[in-house]
């Protein structure tokens, strides 16, 4: 196991939601260089905008399901 897997394996124990950021750049083109300033590491601008619009999807979804239970 690394480290990716130790932390989801943590949060699943504590019960803490997660949202996999891989799935952000799945499918995507982009060079390794648009994406990452240090890969691996630090996101280069374009990278941090394909994690927020997946957080972003992931939020909406998450807040509809809470409302929508909540009737």
């Amino acid at each position: 196991m690394g480290y990716r897997d130790d932390m989801l394996a943590m949060f699943a124990r504590l019960g803490l939601p997660v949202v996999d950021g891989r799935s952000a750049f799945a499918g995507r083109r982009p060079t390794v260089d648009d994406l990452f300033y240090y890969p691996g590491c630090h996101y280069a601008p374009a990278g941090y905008r394909l994690i927020a619009d997946a957080l972003l999807r992931e939020l909406k979804t998450r807040l509809a399901a809470a409302a929508s239970s909540a009737r």
